[in-house]
């Protein structure tokens, strides 16, 4: 049950992620650089432990 807590958690940071780069870049910017931004974020919430 824990692990689903984690995974829960986890997935709410990635979609908040995904969510925070479409709302900033919108419309008009090319797919790489939303997917790029994307990942920034991702690095940033997720993997940044400090």
């Amino acid at each position: 049950m824990k692990t689903d807590m984690k995974d829960q958690d986890l997935t709410e940071k990635i979609i908040g992620c995904a969510l925070k780069v479409h709302n900033t870049l919108a419309f008009g910017f090319l797919e790489k650089l939303i997917n790029f931004g994307r990942e920034v974020q991702v690095k940033r919430r997720v993997f940044d432990r400090s």
